[in-house]
């Protein structure tokens, strides 16, 4: 009994030191898996961070402008930006500021050229408005809604300044690098006689039927004067297409002062 006594005594320290070496190697090995787990998280974080800090951090319309046109990328998500990508991200549907080779031309949508299709400038006008109009978003972020804003006034300003030909002529001067501004002046005497004459008839008579007479003179000496802007600039040629926007300027004067005259037809 006492040598069974010392076997029990010897091998049960054995079996105790057994079972634990299997739960420490079980643990160790749990241990090499759980960090393993970890550093693929941290992986993957860092993976999505460029994506992260932009949906994270609230940007000013600046920056928003900034990382557009700088960095090609939604300012919201960080998404590259692609051709397809003109007001919204393609990724998160963000509204986005304006490119900054915008012009008013490629904002609605519609050639760079003095002849313009009215309707079709109308209708995109309202497309654009009723996409970017800053009462959708108001209860958007505050980048959102400053962005909006923006670019719905630029697109206002857009259609008004490629409604009428005198305005539309003039901003494309600009984009070619020339500029007539509010006080050029012809420097032809004849013509400047003329407009003279024109403006002493209308003021020296009482008569509605003669002020008609001038309007309807005027006003085909302006359409003659829109054709051949329409055609000096679509024949790239710019300072041709400047002098008759000077003339044109004067008659078109000539033609707003008689519209308030005249009673309408």
């Amino acid at each position: 009994m006492a040598l069974s006594g010392r076997f029990v005594i010897l091998f049960r320290p054995l079996r105790v030191v057994k079972v634990l070496t299997t739960a420490q190697r079980k643990t160790s090995h749990q241990n090499t898996v759980i960090p393993q787990k970890k550093i693929e998280h941290k992986f993957s974080n860092h993976l999505t961070t460029n994506a992260a800090k932009f949906s994270t951090k609230v940007l000013t319309e600046i920056e928003a402008n900034e990382i557009r046109n700088s960095q090609n990328q939604c300012w919201n998500c960080g998404q590259k930006l692609s051709l397809m990508s003109k007001n919204f991200c393609e990724n998160c549907e963000s509204i986005l500021p304006l490119a900054q080779d915008e012009n008013y031309f490629s904002l609605l949508a519609i050639k760079k050229d003095f002849r313009v299709s009215l309707n079709e400038l109308q209708f995109n006008f309202k497309k654009f408005q009723i996409l970017l109009h800053p009462d959708k978003y108001t209860l958007k972020s505050e980048t959102e809604r400053n962005i909006s804003e923006t670019v719905s006034s630029f697109i206002n300003k857009a259609y008004f300044t490629l409604l009428k030909p005198l305005s539309r002529g003039i901003y494309l001067l600009e984009l070619h690098g020339e500029y007539m501004t509010e006080d050029v002046n012809s420097d032809d005497p004849e013509f400047l006689m003329e407009i003279l004459s024109l403006n002493e008839q209308i003021a020296e008579s009482d008569s509605i039927p003669e002020k008609r007479k001038v309007f309807n003179d005027v006003k085909l000496i302006v359409d003659d004067l829109t054709i051949k802007i329409a055609e000096s600039f679509h024949g790239e040629d710019i300072q041709k297409a400047k002098q008759h926007l000077i003339s044109y300027k004067y008659y078109d004067n000539i033609l707003q002062k008689l519209k308030e005259m005249l009673p309408p037809v």
